[in-house]
């Protein structure tokens, strides 16, 4: 929540104090965590919301390599759509040189939840195929 009021200058810190200019009605605090989520997400890049799509369906870790080769999308796309969620504190790098993880499980849950029935599927068969040219596959995940 707090990073959601400091993202949207809602707060800002000053030495040891979170200082606000506007009365706490008027804060906009989303009713929900899932809220909060959905807010964050709504911030990043098009591009950083489609890899984080196909990285929950994977499960709370993931594999970079495996994510941009489901993606499509040319690797340095991939890797600063990354550097965008990383920046924003939805994933974090893992002691897994490569692989990443969800920083809450509600911000995977969310993603996942928000794909519609048949880009799952076709993301599951996508993801299928690059784990078989794999040698060493990850697991994929609940979603």
């Amino acid at each position: 929540m707090l990073r959601h009021l400091v993202e949207t200058g809602a707060l800002r810190r000053e030495g040891e104090r979170w200082i606000s200019d506007r009365e706490v009605a008027k804060l906009g605090v989303p009713e929900s965590v899932r809220d909060v989520v959905d807010r964050r997400l709504s911030r990043l890049p098009e591009t950083a919301n489609d890899v984080l799509g196909i990285a929950s369906v994977l499960g709370r870790d993931f594999d970079v390599a495996l994510v941009a080769s489901v993606g499509g999308a040319p690797e340095g796309v991939i890797l600063d759509a990354l550097d965008e969620v990383l920046h924003a504190r939805l994933v974090r790098e893992t002691q897994t040189p490569g692989h990443l993880s969800f920083s809450h499980a509600l911000v995977r849950q969310t993603l996942c939840e928000e794909i519609g029935t048949l880009r799952r599927v076709k993301l599951h068969w996508q993801i299928g195929e690059a784990i078989e040219v794999d040698v060493s596959p990850p697991l994929v995940g609940d979603c």
